[in-house]
């Protein structure tokens, strides 16, 4: 098992350098064949339609657990597949997963070039969305790397602009952000004092 997780993402870490070098539609075709035969133990996962897009939850989805990590993944919103990140996914649920009573939710979204701007953003909204009215007892974490923290960064500015249920807790890893942030921060602050804060461990 481990063996196939180290190979696998071995060979889509050489098609991704590949691919930011040259934009060629082969590796384009490449990159996909492997991120769908790369899904590791199909079992452990659920998958989640919306918008022609397939997110996964982790180990199967758990109606009323209290809380749902949303993993938002990177690559430069031009690459990239749940199915490609399950390993940190997998990392994260035996370390905290059945202790703090939580589902893992890997969120698809669509890429550049086929895709344009705000495609992801809006998406990934409507998704969360949903997923509040599915779970509305639930509390919400949002994780995310690179893009992936720049995305869920813009999906949470876009529910406070809505006022909309916000996370209780975001990790931004290597997040694309400008340092101009001041209004989104004092929106932020503002809308953090209207909801309750918790831990993940309550």
């Amino acid at each position: 098992h481990n063996n196939i997780n180290f190979y696998g993402n071995f060979i889509l870490n050489i098609l991704n350098d590949l691919s930011k070098m040259e934009a060629n539609p082969c590796n384009y075709y490449f990159l996909d064949y492997f991120s769908k035969m790369i899904y590791f133990n199909m079992s452990n996962f659920e998958r989640y339609y919306l918008h022609n897009n397939v997110s996964l939850w982790y180990n199967q989805y758990k109606p009323y657990c209290k809380n749902i990590l949303i993993y938002f993944h990177g690559g430069g919103y031009f690459i990239g597949k749940p199915n490609m990140f399950v390993y940190i996914c997998e990392k994260m649920y035996n370390d905290i997963g059945e202790r703090c009573n939580i589902n893992i939710f890997i969120m698809d979204y669509k890429k550049s070039p086929e895709y344009t701007y705000p495609t992801a953003i809006d998406e990934s909204y409507d998704t969360y969305l949903k997923l509040i009215e599915e779970n509305p007892d639930s509390n919400f974490y949002f994780y995310g790397e690179s893009a992936g923290a720049h995305l869920l960064t813009q999906v949470v500015y876009k529910a406070i602009q809505n006022g909309k249920k916000i996370p209780k807790m975001i990790v931004n890893h290597s997040p694309w952000v400008m340092s101009n942030i001041g209004k989104i921060e004092s929106e932020y602050d503002y809308a953090s004092k209207t909801h309750e804060t918790t831990y993940l461990n309550n």
